[in-house]
């Protein structure tokens, strides 16, 4: 199983047939189990940003949480945050993976990352 970090690629998040926010971006890596995005993370995370939006919520506040996904081709554990400026989810983490640690890149990488965010990426 290849662990080495893979340069993510930025590309616009219209596939769903939902109009993006202006200035949306996606940066994605492919999963390395199925060669290809992870499908259930992406449906997740389009969910996740529609009932927060419904919501009405301000800046402040956020959703976070994991999620056991089955419909892969193995099981996997993706852990997700939500907020108004961003969304990130990880797929295949160690169960108990601190989510403040992936989203600021202190431990190694998951096999998996999305982030969206409102504006660009740095």
């Amino acid at each position: 199983m290849d662990r080495s970090p893979r340069r993510p690629m930025a590309a616009l998040s219209t596939e769903t047939g939902a109009r993006p926010a202006p200035h949306q971006m996606l940066v994605c890596q492919s999963c390395p189990h199925v060669g290809r995005e992870c499908r259930p993370g992406l449906n997740l995370l389009i969910q996740l940003r529609g009932a927060l939006a419904l919501a009405g919520v301000g800046a402040e506040f956020e959703l976070s949480g994991t999620l056991c996904v089955e419909g892969c081709q193995r099981p996997c554990t993706l852990a997700w945050r939500v907020a108004s400026g961003e969304t990130w989810l990880f797929g295949d983490v160690e169960d108990g993976q601190d989510i403040d640690a992936l989203v600021a890149g202190i431990v190694r990488p998951a096999a998996a990352v999305i982030r969206t965010a409102a504006g660009a990426i740095q």
